[in-house]
């Protein structure tokens, strides 16, 4: 977990806080600046400083930041065993060993 006493983090220290990865973080701040729509929610609040060519936060910037939520088929992924011989056909294996339910 980033140590929320720095002075700063940077966009690692904000991937492992939201326990993301890096480049998660990078599409997050390039979708802030450049949104694909108007009026779109920020997915990272803007820079507190810059050193050199490195954007950097406050912690308690990130910290009181709403993080955005997950998107349509977020999530963790289910276990591929778990749904052997029903993968794609949108049916879960019936209770008596019958014939599926769409979901």
């Amino acid at each position: 977990m980033a140590d929320p006493h720095k002075e700063w983090w940077t966009m690692a220290d904000i991937a492992d806080h939201w326990r993301v990865e890096p480049g998660t973080i990078w599409d997050y701040r390039h979708q802030t600046r450049h949104p694909r729509k108007p009026g779109q929610a920020p997915k990272l609040p803007p820079e507190d400083d810059t050193i050199g060519r490195t954007p950097v936060w406050h912690p308690q910037t990130i910290i009181g930041f709403k993080r955005p939520g997950r998107g349509h088929g977020g999530g963790p992924k289910r276990n591929r065993a778990e749904n052997q011989g029903t993968a794609g056909s949108g049916l879960r294996p019936a209770a008596s060993g019958g014939i599926g339910r769409p979901e």
